[in-house]
């Protein structure tokens, strides 16, 4: 009986001949052997027989136009751009605005750079500010200017005319004689003022005098 339940799963099998050579002859050997057995298989033999003899179902008029339409299908929809090309594909208008906007920022970026790390003036109590210029002694000065420290360390305010509104005296050994040649010299000085974005604007410069005495 086990033997019969081992064979029996493989007759049909056996029937359409899908076993391998030594399966299919045991089998063989089997239902020779075995009445049951060989019944059942003559059972398949006779349904495989009846099953060919079955006509074949009707093929719609238009089955190969609904095959091509369905592979088409398939086939757009497996060859759908992902997500990266369709953003791209969104961005593709602002690309050029947005990369000459980029270009642009840089280069004003590279210009105004180097002005960034400009030194800070000696003499100014302002913070040095990019595009701004410091004041600079336009007419002949009849005082000797030398380093700092031999004499008179002087810090002159200038307003936005190019003339000295005030000055403080930062340092140095002076008589009366001195200060007052010292105002007086100072009254005729005249700067180039300095200025802020191209505009003359008040600032502060500091100048060591080495000689205070009126040349001529």
């Amino acid at each position: 009986m086990f033997r019969c339940w081992k064979y029996k799963k493989l007759l049909s099998a056996y029937v359409d001949n899908f076993l391998s050579m030594a399966e299919w002859e045991a089998v063989r050997k089997h239902v020779e052997a075995c009445p049951a057995c060989a019944e059942q298989t003559q059972q398949w033999k006779s349904l495989r027989k009846s099953l060919r003899q079955v006509p074949p179902p009707p093929v719609p008029a238009d089955l190969a136009l609904r095959i091509r339409t369905r592979l088409s299908q398939e086939r757009g929809h497996q060859q759908q751009p992902g997500w990266v090309w369709l953003w791209a594909s969104r961005m593709s208008p602002y690309a050029l605005p947005v990369a000459s906007g980029a270009l642009a920022a840089l280069l004003v970026f590279a210009v105004l750079i180097p002005t960034f790390g400009a030194p800070a003036r000696a003499g100014s109590d302002d913070i040095p500010l990019a595009l701004r210029t410091p004041p600079r002694l336009r007419s002949s000065w009849p005082i000797e200017i030398g380093p700092a420290g031999e004499n008179l360390v002087v810090k002159l305010m200038i307003d936005e005319r190019g003339r000295v509104a005030d000055y403080v005296i930062v340092s140095g050994k002076y008589t009366a004689e001195e200060i007052r040649t010292l105002r007086n010299l100072l009254l005729f000085a005249v700067f180039d003022p300095a200025t802020l974005f191209g505009k003359p604007t008040p600032d502060t410069v500091v100048l060591p005098l080495r000689n205070l005495r009126t040349k001529g």
